[in-house]
């Protein structure tokens, strides 16, 4: 049987330097390279739960995320595709603007 952890993600919780790193190779960064763009891993590390969503904690101590309007079950973060897509964003972005400024230049 699972256990539903109630305010599980807390806004207000600072996360640590390493958490921040794992996160955000998890989301596609590749540091120190895109070091820019850690802002995008700090906004996601601790986003909230969109509505009806709850991490779960099953009997084995791993943690998931269930919606209890829709019955579906994600291990990531239900917003965690939201956060690569603005990383990959923002790395063409970066790749435009490098190859803007080379022909320039």
């Amino acid at each position: 049987m699972s256990k539903v952890l109630k305010n599980y993600y807390n806004p207000s919780r600072a996360p640590t330097k390493d958490e921040i790193e794992e996160y955000a190779k998890m989301i596609g960064l590749d540091l120190p390279a895109d070091n820019d763009l850690l802002y995008i891993a700090m906004e996601g590390i601790n986003a909230p739960l969109p509505p009806n969503w709850e991490v779960c904690e099953d009997k084995e101590g791993n943690l998931y995320h269930f919606n209890f309007s829709s019955g579906e079950t994600l291990w990531d973060h239900p917003l965690e595709d939201k956060f690569r897509a603005a990383v990959q964003e923002q790395k063409q972005r970066k790749t435009s603007e490098e190859k803007t400024v080379k022909c320039i230049g």
